[in-house]
């Protein structure tokens, strides 16, 4: 399967593709010389003009093909996805639920990485020790795309501290930050999960970025993430006592009815 390169991006793209429609019209262009010579002077013309047909046709359509491979939401699994989840406690399950289902996770959070969950891959945002500093989106942009294209568009990346990176850079560049990851992750055909609220950012904020990251609750984010019996699962554990509490405390009901009439 054809995937985009990340460091080109969707304009690096475009640009190469259009790269190689002007080769081949460059190399029907020659071919029509050839077949000018071979109808003047009716000699072997025609199997040089042949040959250059042939190279711009094949060339033109196996690029073609890569591109509707590359766009098919066959091909591209699950197209990927990009939300927001309000409650920090959910964002701590979906990262423990991913983890321990074997999807890659990297967690750009401000909590140290021997408090989270062994098996995520934790980017540290401190300007102390060994953390990343808040100021330097540009790497943690890097170190994002670089866990992509390591688990080729399979990873969940999970930003939980949007409230700590205001601290220390203007709004406009945390948001051009984050638009610019999910471009990133959702072309990778990955999932990006920002865990943040309009009590935690203000409501002005909040609205901008939810313009381009829908809210979405933990069960939603894992229907598309995890098979059907693991996501049954995982929602039973996240409820914890609701809806399948409520059918084992009626069934106990039913239980104890049926032993009190025998």
């Amino acid at each position: 399967m054809y995937v985009f390169p990340l460091e080109r991006g969707l304009v690096g793209e475009i640009k190469r593709f259009a790269r190689i429609v002007i080769v081949s019209l460059l190399l029907l262009a020659f071919s029509g010389v050839f077949i000018v010579l071979e109808a003047k002077y009716h000699g072997n013309y025609w199997m040089p003009a042949a040959v250059l047909i042939m190279t711009s046709y094949l060339l033109l359509v196996s690029e073609a093909v890569k591109y509707i491979i590359a766009f098919s939401g066959k091909e591209r699994r699950g197209t990927g996805g990009a939300y927001i989840i309000r409650r920090d406690k959910d964002v701590e399950f979906l990262v423990h639920t991913l983890s321990d289902s074997g999807i890659p996770v990297l967690l750009i959070t401000r909590k140290r990485p021997d408090s989270t969950r062994r098996g995520v891959q934790v980017i540290w945002v401190s300007r102390v020790g060994d953390g990343v500093s808040p100021t330097d989106l540009h790497r943690l942009l890097n170190e994002a795309i670089k866990f992509l294209s390591g688990v080729k568009g399979k990873g969940v990346v999970v930003v939980d501290c949007v409230e700590f990176l205001l601290l220390y850079n203007e709004f406009k560049a945390v948001a051009k930050f984050l638009f610019t990851l999910k471009d990133h992750v959702l072309m990778s055909g990955g999932f990006l999960i920002i865990g943040t609220s309009p009590e935690v950012i203000g409501e002005r904020e909040f609205n901008v970025l939810r313009e381009e990251f829908p809210e979405a609750s933990v069960e939603k984010v894992l229907s598309r993430l995890l098979p059907q019996g693991l996501f049954g699962i995982a929602g039973v554990q996240n409820v914890g006592g609701g809806e399948g509490g409520e059918e084992e405390s009626q069934g106990s009901t039913r239980d104890s009815k049926g032993e009190k009439s025998a």
